[in-house]
């Protein structure tokens, strides 16, 4: 049942607001003035059908013989802004009212990931995943000091995770505070009261963009044939007084997902800026009542 109701492609979103400041006042009688100050969180994911199927099994047409689940339209797409909104609200008469806020974005970091090809190969032996994408980064560092030697045979992921660590530790931290990415939005809305009993509201949020200027772009690559992490006995990460080694046995995992991180290849960075659209959103209502109060 869950797996009918899925569609080809599922957008999975998370949003967080929080109000640092916020404030308003009356101007003369028919208009009110707003003023905040906003930090946000947006996450967004697009989930393939295909990635449910090989999960929950409803893709595998025979457990003996090779299954392809298409995942090519993965996605992934995560910022922290900060929004600085003045808005304006008129009220025209008994029955409209209409109101607008221009925002100024401050953008502290954004990551988006696309796939172009993306497919698991399963068998009961072993999975194989293959797969080309893209991936854009927004943040206050140099990337162009982590990704200098990426050549055409690219470059893994634990080379850039031990450059990136390396990076951070002669980070100038006073560079944090100072923006990744300017930009600007803007909202409209209006309510419509036709009796004193109906009021029909519409509204328009988040039509703007982000500039990133300390931005990154690359191509993703991988290859890989997934068959496990090897044996894990129990007794072997017991000691003689009877005590449960788990660092010893946490060891031995990462070292065994490590030889599938190398298989991510990151090439042709770009270090240049780019532009992130925000999800502009849509609203409607009615709000009706009954009873007097």
């Amino acid at each position: 049942m869950f797996l009918k109701a899925l569609k080809k492609n599922n957008l999975l979103e998370a949003n967080l607001d929080l109000t640092i400041l916020g404030f308003g006042f009356r101007v003369r009688e028919n208009g009110y003035a707003h003023f905040s100050i906003s930090e946000k969180i947006n996450v967004g994911a697009t989930l393939p059908r295909g990635m449910f199927d090989f999960m929950l099994g409803g893709g595998i047409e025979d457990l003996n013989a090779t299954n392809t689940i298409n995942l090519s339209s993965l996605g992934l797409q995560a910022s922290i802004y900060t929004e600085v909104g003045l808005g304006y609200s008129h009220k025209i008469n008994d029955q409209w009212t209409v109101g607008g806020k221009l925002k100024l974005l401050i953008g502290t970091a954004y990551i988006g990931m696309t796939q172009k090809t993306l497919q698991i190969d399963a068998t009961p032996e072993e999975w194989r995943l293959q797969g080309l994408g893209d991936v854009q980064i927004g943040a206050p560092l140099d990337f162009s000091k982590i990704t200098t030697d990426i050549g055409t045979n690219g470059q893994t992921l634990q080379d850039f995770s031990d450059k990136l660590q390396q990076s951070l530790e002669n980070l100038d931290y006073m560079s944090l505070i100072k923006p990744a990415g300017m930009g600007a939005a803007f909202d409209l809305g209006m309510t419509y009261k036709p009796i004193e009993q109906l009021q029909i509201s519409a509204g328009i949020t988040d039509l703007g963009f982000i500039h990133w200027k300390k931005g990154s772009t690359a191509a993703l690559s991988i290859d890989t044939t997934f068959n496990g992490l090897g044996d894990f006995v129990y007794e072997d990460y017991v000691t003689g007084d009877n005590e449960f080694q788990s660092d010893s046995l946490l060891a031995d995992i990462t070292n065994g997902l490590e030889q599938y991180a190398t298989a991510l290849h990151i090439e042709q960075v770009n270090n240049k800026p780019f532009n992130q659209m925000l999800n502009a959103t849509l609203n409607v209502g009615i709000d009706a009542n009954f009873w007097k109060n």
